[in-house]
């Protein structure tokens, strides 16, 4: 990954980052978070004029017994007209295949981005090439099911309409 692409990771996890900041939640199972966070990643994309596409075939593929190989699948893949593209994975556990899967994605030069809800990033060897967004929420239990909750930590970013090229997050 050369140094512009390493900005353009840097900005974008940054913005996504910022993005998700303030989204906050109450009492909610882990696939509605899940779908919550996959919403917002999608709208932050659109926003800067991203087509999104979810689940998406990825490079990486996962070996199974006796040599045979199974397909993997992306979250998210955003793709821009400028010809950049981000690849997201949402995930509540720490899963080192999502890093692996991601950092086949940045090595055919995607941006990568992991976006990471619930207990903190134990997983210690995250290449620089992945970008990771850590989405801090808390659970309790309610009539036997975990509910999650988060409280918003800041404001949405302001409008991109207006704002020229050179002011925005993302840009090729």
């Amino acid at each position: 990954m050369d140094e512009r692409q390493q900005g353009q990771l840097a900005r974008a996890t940054d913005s996504l980052r910022s993005w998700l900041a303030p989204l906050e939640f109450v009492g909610l199972p882990r696939p509605e978070v899940t779908s919550l966070i996959t919403a917002q990643v999608v709208a932050w994309a659109q926003s800067y004029r991203f087509e999104v596409t979810q689940q998406v075939k990825a490079i990486a593929t996962r070996r199974r017994r006796y040599g045979r190989t199974q397909n993997s699948w992306l979250d998210l893949e955003c793709r821009h007209r400028s010809g950049m593209t981000i690849a997201v994975e949402i995930d509540f556990a720490n899963k080192f295949w999502s890093i692996e899967k991601l950092a086949a994605e940045a090595d055919a030069g995607k941006l990568a981005i992991w976006v990471k809800w619930g207990g903190p990033v134990t997983l210690s060897l995250i290449p620089e090439k992945v970008g990771v967004v850590e989405l801090r929420v808390d659970w309790s239990r309610q009539d036997r099911e975990v509910r999650y909750h988060r409280e918003a930590h800041t404001t949405f970013p302001p409008p991109l309409v207006g704002r020229p090229d050179s002011e925005r997050a993302v840009s090729a």
